[in-house]
């Protein structure tokens, strides 16, 4: 799908401004400013891969030296992103209606809310850092990420008689996620989340919108995986109590 070149501007201006300015004015501590440095660094790169995208050139050559693995993520992010977009746009009507049902505000156009969908992502993943009191485990994350995984295989193959109890399992599964998330500190219920299972939801009434959401959860899937490699048991770290961005000890 070819993106205008008004939306392209809108993701670029969006990614230059990562994380958001009420990021910063939040932050109490120097380890919080320095989570947010490197953070407004990581989207420098990311945004310069957009760059490169959006104008067909080849993969940009950063300042300094990246890992493959840090230029694979990159990879993978741009994706992730591009293809939640492509979902988006392709749903859009559907978006609209459900929006519309339910009384809920949406932005005017998908680009629009591929912005906040953006924003969205950058807050949920260094909100850990602006909590009073939140604990990190890799290998119950890594945990949580298997049994997805796991369930997902499952669920694609099951027969009619297994769905049922399936279903319970995805319930009790989406509990312990949404329970691992809060402690995070992170939203939920975000307008991005809720596109996403609208997309979904009326993904068997159009061909694209049925390809651009097996499209996205491929990427989501694939980014995962990473994820899950970082956090593997062998490689993982002690479980650590964190507030306000400061490791605390003990």
């Amino acid at each position: 799908m070819e993106i205008s070149e008004i939306d392209q501007k809108r993701i670029l201006r969006k990614l230059s401004l990562l994380p958001p300015r009420t990021m910063l004015l939040h932050a109490v501590n120097d380890k919080q400013i320095e989570i947010l440095r490197v953070a407004a660094a990581n989207y420098q790169i990311l945004r310069a891969d957009f760059v490169a995208y959006f104008s067909g050139k080849k993969k940009p050559d950063f300042p300094y030296q990246l890992s493959k693995e840090q230029r694979d993520n990159i990879g993978l992010m741009r994706a992730y992103y591009l293809s939640w977009y492509t979902m988006a746009w392709e749903g859009w009507d559907y978006v609209e209606r459900a929006a519309k049902k339910a009384g809920r505000d949406i932005p005017e156009e998908p680009g629009q809310a591929f912005t906040q969908m953006l924003e969205e992502s950058c807050i949920a993943i260094y909100s850990y850092a602006f909590q009073e009191s939140c604990t990190l485990c890799e290998r119950r994350s890594h945990k949580i990420l298997m049994d997805g995984r796991v369930l997902q295989r499952k669920l694609a193959a099951a027969k009619p008689w297994e769905v049922t109890e399936l279903a319970k399992r995805s319930k009790e599964y989406l509990a312990r996620v949404t329970k691992e998330s809060r402690n995070l500190g992170m939203e939920t219920d975000t307008q991005s989340q809720w596109i996403y299972k609208i997309c979904r939801k009326n993904q068997r009434h159009s061909t694209a919108l049925n390809s651009s959401v097996a499209s996205f959860e491929y990427n989501q899937r694939t980014l995962l995986h990473t994820i899950e490699k970082t956090t593997h048991p062998r490689k993982a770290k002690a479980k650590q109590r964190i507030s306000y961005g400061v490791l605390q000890e003990g």
